[in-house]
């Protein structure tokens, strides 16, 4: 899902929000030994960021895919996307979060029913 830009926030019970990470949207593609990094518009980033795609090999499921955000994160704590598109990481902190389990193991959970 992409952001929607708004003026003001909308109020109430039935309204949650979530943190904007200003970073890469990534799928994490791990079919057991191999890694694939894709972009939103399926460009493959595995090459661009190893440490994240060595990560995701070092998880315990043998395949898993996942929909989550490549973000740089400053000495402060903060996500710099400047730095993140120039790859000027020396200094930052690479950091991969996972917003959804979209596969686990050959079993698709985007087709599984939600509680109410």
């Amino acid at each position: 899902m992409l952001a929607t830009a708004a003026n003001t926030l909308p109020t109430g019970p039935a309204w949650t929000y979530e943190v904007k990470w200003d970073g890469y949207r990534t799928l994490a593609i791990k079919s057991r030994s191999t890694v694939r990094l894709l972009s939103r518009n399926l460009k493959n980033l595995t090459g661009d960021y190893p440490g994240i795609a060595a990560a995701i090999a070092r998880l315990k499921p043998a395949d898993v895919v996942l929909d989550g955000e490549i973000v740089a994160i400053d000495a402060t704590g903060r996500p710099s996307f400047q730095a993140l598109q120039h790859r000027r990481t020396a200094s930052l902190a690479l950091v991969y979060y996972a917003f959804d389990l979209l596969q686990l193991d050959g079993k698709r959970s985007t087709v599984r029913p939600t509680r109410s």
